[in-house]
């Protein structure tokens, strides 16, 4: 996947919600980058060869800085394009990364982590989604390593029945958490403009809400199983997950399967 001549490398997950918001945070701020996409597993190689960790997003910028982390990358985006995704105020500012950090930690991963345990039995919609923008050598081979991939992802987050539900509580208390900020507020998580809180929180609420305006495509909803339909419809009826689908509507810039032929 690449966007405009930039050598900006941002190694990648596609459809991960850690590495949308690295995406998104580029295109908001016009910075041309090209995507490196792999699946899960196989990114391992990559992201530690361009000088990250064993996950990703990792920004290699043109002067050789390496940002391993989604967070370093939003704040890299904000002191290059001045996008003011940090607000200049100490105390909003620090209220900011605060949340950045909770949502991170929590919401994200426990998202993640519930929709893994349905999504994995559904070897099918990996196979159509899980793959966009890989190398075609993956996108052949995902159907023959989507058992013992899936069965990897299972151990290695300890993706079981009982940890999904648990996980899925926890997600929906962060859920609760940003609605009652946001009925306190103005319209945002922090001050009366859009900063990296809200940019955080619309993608790792992602796995709640299937936006339509995500980097790749996603499945539709009455395409998840029964029991993640239900649970997508109603996260977005909660006035946090509306909220969440406005940032996306508002604030990201139209993805590349979005624009008009």
């Amino acid at each position: 996947m690449c966007h405009g001549r930039g050598v900006h490398r941002l190694i990648t997950i596609p459809i991960s919600h850690f590495c949308e918001k690295a995406r998104w945070a580029l295109e908001l701020a016009d910075i041309s980058y090209r995507e490196e996409a792999h699946l899960q597993v196989l990114h391992y190689v990559p992201a530690r060869l361009a000088g990250g960790g064993m996950s990703v997003p990792v920004l290699v910028t043109e002067e050789g800085e390496v940002f391993g982390e989604s967070s370093d990358i939003l704040h890299w985006v904000d002191r290059e394009a001045q996008l003011g995704l940090y607000p200049d105020d100490p105390e909003q500012r620090r209220e900011v990364e605060t949340l950045e950090d909770t949502f991170g930690v929590g919401l994200g991963p426990h998202a993640r982590l519930w929709m893994y345990h349905h999504f994995l039995d559904r070897k099918d919609l990996a196979v159509r989604y899980g793959g966009r923008g890989t190398p075609n050598w993956q996108q052949r081979g995902l159907g023959a390593m989507f058992a013992p991939v899936a069965w990897f992802i299972r151990k290695r987050f300890s993706v079981t029945p009982g940890q999904a539900e648990k996980s899925l509580q926890l997600a929906q208390q962060q859920m609760d958490m940003a609605a009652e900020r946001l009925e306190a507020g103005n319209g945002f998580l922090v001050g009366e403009g859009f900063t990296a809180a809200d940019l955080s929180f619309a993608c790792m609420a992602v796995p709640l809400l299937f936006p339509d305006e995500y980097g790749v495509p996603l499945p539709r909803p009455e395409e998840l199983p029964d029991v993640c339909a239900k649970v997508v419809a109603r996260n977005r009826a909660h006035p946090a997950g509306r909220f969440a689908l406005k940032m996306f509507r508002e604030h990201r810039a139209r993805p590349p399967h979005m624009s008009p032929s």
